[in-house]
């Protein structure tokens, strides 16, 4: 495995890994989705155990080798010769190497064949002087809702044994162990298991392939099983081998950071699922784990969000770092996109495999990402096919219902939509946040994507030779960073009010007042605000009332306001109410309907609170140098967002801040935290942004290291993670990584490489068969056709080009097809093993034994699977 990084992962390390179907290279079921794990036990433990949830079915499916060798009893990581480590790695791969006995070498390697089906092969080397003999058993253990679930051992009618794992939600699992007879218990079988006897000359070598399938029906499972162990396995390790040189291998100066690296990319990959009937390209799911993958009602409408569509802001991260290693799953994401376009150019936002679409209109990333891939692929082709599509999105932004106040400064329609839910200044349903509606406010987060969006159209158009069309965008892209300016407050961005494009602090008119109470305030208002009232209390039932408003408008003149419950926002048990402009005062406030167990309280919206958002137009090309200077000064204050893990959503200053994001606006968000760093970068303050990734780098190590697995967002300040496990959003920010090491290899023969390095050690990458050594002295850039090329130390960004590339070889050019797991009645008139499963029986146990976990091992037949 030349192409994978060699690790050392024992168990002294927690490492929670799962192997899932690699879309590149097997067939995955998005409805039915069986990802494994491979535990390494401690001491009294058992050392291997590949494990499973059955897509969330079960508790725990558990298979553990044992090995017997005369008196001598291997399972438990106490009794190993060498205890087993971790040696390489991939999405659907996992290499270990071990020795159950002295001179017994083991390799034993752990494969997800395809969504249901995985297996592997324990490869022994004799290196001692003395024949060996011992035997392989393979336990079985199963565990729903904390109960043992009933295993049998089944006979075929030549002796040979397979295992079937129980009924496990509403499937029938079945293993086979190659050679697995029983012959070796002498017709009785009293625990879970499959074994076979082996002897092995000095110098020899032995293979023990094995295959699990889980399907509905037992002997549907097992014809899966035994169609995978009747052929060669050597080609698909070949074709692992092959899809890891595709992957960035990045070697940093420590080897913990790397190994994160290397997780994210497997992250990042595993996570490709490929198309299904209701969306036309392959898909990512935002993580691939034991739990996760079952569809009960079979069309994946019922998965959790994670599985629930192509989220923009975890696609924003995948795109670009995906495009470098495989472009048609990043093409495959926009057009997945762009296929739920309409005729008036909406685009969905989060169109799902399972059909799944989330009614927003997409959030303006789509002509960025497309540029993204373009300079890593060079397709010029889908730039022209997407092009007309971009610029219709584009248009849909700016029509009317998406800009109330039709000031060519559009607003977002809701808190999903702009893809966070807890910034205090918003957080319907947060007790802690204001409450703001979304819709009523002016966000320079949003114009920012606009600008980039536009600017990304304009060097589009340029390059498809559309000078009239790029017209017409430079002049959309001058006035919306005119407008830009608006916003600017003289220290950083701000939020603004839609009408009155004025930024004001909140001005408390009321608190815990009555709910069966007239409250008379006579307050003015300068300037003029809106004001957002909050009904607390009650039951989960919303009660059945109605606001009445007395004031005047923003203009003085006499106003009343009256709102029914149904326009109020109503979670956890309270409502809020956003008027629907200004005023400029308010003389009373009435509730109707409301008993005096409920509190009511009205603010003005308070829109100078600082988070995020006012660091965002840092994403746009065109920012005049001293707004980025500001604007990075302010992302690297500890005081507000620069925190031992990375940059936070919410200054550290907000009393609404929580650096865990719990109970208040917090945590470290990668998808935000990527497009800052890369603004920095694009800003000049590449030195900035590589500190940035060091502490992020630094951070999910120690995360890591405590949890043994990536989460989906993290503490600002300790090493915890938090929301879903093995989450593609908590990976690496694998394009801000590229860009601060200045190293991106596209193809065999094409480099980008260049920029100020500052990253300090030396670094190396490695892709495609192309390898970039960076230090301080100079760029070594080594192409597979032996073409070399050196560049000053910061050289400028440019484009290398082997002259003499080496042709795609045959071999190469394209993979090996995938092999069929068809059921027998598909295999009657082809060459490959047919199992006439009909001949397969459960045996009677002996005495009132039965193969079972419920039955507790002797001194002489002991169960390791429970372990």
């Amino acid at each position: 495995m030349r192409n994978l990084r060699r690790q050392t992962i024992d168990s002294s390390r927690l490492f929670e890994y799962y192997l899932a179907a690699d879309a590149r290279n097997s067939r995955t079921d998005y409805c039915d989705d069986q990802a494994w794990t491979l535990r390494l036990g401690g001491r009294d433990e058992a050392a291997l155990a590949f494990q499973t949830q059955s897509g969330g079915r079960a508790g725990l499916v558990s298979l553990v080798p044992m090995w017997r060798a005369g008196d001598r009893v291997v399972y438990q990581l106490q009794t190993y010769a060498e205890r087993p480590v971790i040696t390489h790695f991939a999405p659907n791969f996992m290499q270990v190497e071990a020795a159950p006995l002295a001179d017994l070498a083991l390799v034993a390697r752990f494969w997800a064949m395809e969504s249901r089906a995985a297996g592997g092969e324990f490869a022994l080397t004799n290196k001692g002087a003395d024949v060996v003999q011992l035997q392989l058993e393979l336990f079985g253990h199963a565990v729903i809702n904390s109960r043992n679930v009933r295993l049998n051992v089944l006979t075929l009618g030549d002796g040979t044994l397979a295992l079937h794992l129980g009924q496990i939600g509403n499937l029938n699992p079945v293993v086979t162990l190659e050679g697995a007879s029983g012959e070796i218990y002498g017709g009785r079988i009293g625990s879970p298991k499959v074994g076979r006897a082996l002897e092995l000359q000095p110098a020899e070598s032995a293979r023990l392939p094995f295959a699990v399938a889980g399907l509905e029906n037992m002997r549907d499972s097992f014809s899966v099983a035994m169609n995978w162990m009747s052929r060669p396995w050597e080609g698909h390790f070949e074709r692992i081998e092959r899809d890891a040189a595709a992957v960035p291998r990045i070697s940093t100066g420590k080897d913990d950071w790397d190994r994160v690296i290397d997780l994210s990319y497997a992250h990042l990959i595993k996570a490709f699922m490929r198309p299904t009937e209701r969306l036309p390209h392959a898909s990512f799911v935002a993580n691939r784990a034991g739990n996760r993958g079952w569809s009960r009602r079979g069309d994946g409408g019922d998965h959790i969000r994670a599985w629930a569509g192509q989220d923009p802001t975890l696609a924003y991260l995948a795109v670009a770092a995906i495009a470098n290693i495989d472009g048609e799953l990043a093409k495959g994401i926009i057009r997945n996109y762009l296929a739920t376009q309409d005729e008036s150019g909406f685009v969905d936002r989060q169109p799902g495999l399972g059909g799944q679409r989330q009614s927003l209109l997409m959030m303006p990333i789509l002509a960025r990402l497309c540029w993204q891939v373009h300079q890593r692929t060079g397709d010029l082709d889908f730039l022209r096919e997407v092009y007309p599509m971009l610029v219709a999105f584009f248009g849909r932004w700016l029509q009317s219902d998406m800009d109330a106040d039709d000031d060519g400064v559009p607003e977002w329609r809701s808190e999903r939509q702009m893809g966070y839910i807890a910034f205090p200044t918003f957080g319907l349903g947060q007790y802690w946040a204001q409450g703001a509606a979304i819709g009523q406010m002016e966000s320079p987060d949003l114009l920012a994507y606009l600008i980039a969006e536009a600017d990304a159209l304009c060097q589009i158009a340029d390059h498809l030779g559309e000078a009239e069309s790029a017209q017409i965008l430079s002049k959309q892209l001058a006035m919306m960073e005119t407008s830009l300016e608006e916003f600017w407050d003289g220290r950083r961005y701000s939020y603004r009010d839609r009408d009155s494009h004025l930024t004001a602090e909140a001005d408390e008119l009321l608190r815990r007042g009555a709910g069966d109470q007239i409250h008379e305030l006579d307050r003015e208002l300068l300037p003029p605000a809106r004001v957002v009232v909050r009904v607390l209390g009650g039951v989960s039932q919303r009660p059945r009332i109605t606001l009445k408003l007395e004031g005047r408008d923003e203009n003085g003149a006499e106003c009343t306001l009256e709102a029914a419950a149904e326009e109020f926002d109503w979670q956890n048990r309270q409502g809020l109410y956003t008027t629907e402009k200004p005023l400029s005062q308010v003389q009373r406030i009435t509730i109707a309907g409301l008993s005096r167990v409920y509190k009511v309280y009205a603010t003005t919206i308070d829109s100078s609170r600082l988070d995020i958002n006012a660091l965002m137009p840092l994403i746009c090309r065109s920012l005049p140098p001293e707004r980025a200077a500001a604007l990075v000064e302010l992302a690297l204050d500890e005081a507000h967002f620069l925190r031992p893990n990375g940059l936070t959503m919410v200054s550290a200053s907000d009393p609404n801040f929580d650096p865990s994001n719990a109970r208040g606006g917090g945590g470290i968000w990668m998808y935000w935290l990527s497009l800052i760093g890369e603004g920095m970068v694009r800003a000049g303050y590449r030195e900035e942004a590589t500190t940035l990734v060091k502490r992020v780098l630094a951070g999910l190590t120690r995360v890591l290291a405590r949890e043994g697995k990536l989460s989906q967002f993290y503490h600002t300040d300790e090493a915890k993670g938090f929301g879903e496990d093995h989450h593609i959003g908590g990976i690496v920010p694998l394009k801000l990584l590229s860009d601060v090491l200045g190293v991106s290899i596209s193809a065999p023969d094409r480099v980008w490489v260049g920029g100020e390095f500052a990253w300090g050690d030396a670094i190396t990458v490695a892709q495609h068969g192309v390898t970039v050594e960076r230090d301080a002295d100079e760029i070594r850039v080594e192409f597979p056709s032996g073409h070399s090329e050196r560049l000053p130390a910061d050289a400028p960004w440019q484009l290398v080009v082997d002259p003499t590339p080496v042709p795609l070889g045959a071999e190469e050019s394209k993979p090996p097809e995938l092999p069929a797991a068809p059921l027998p009645s598909e295999t009657d008139d082809d060459d490959r093993l047919i199992i006439d499963v009909d001949d397969m029986t459960e045996p009677e146990p002996d005495d009132d034994e039965a193969a079972t976990t419920d039955q507790a091992p002797d001194d002489d037949d002991e169960d390791p699977s429970a372990a």
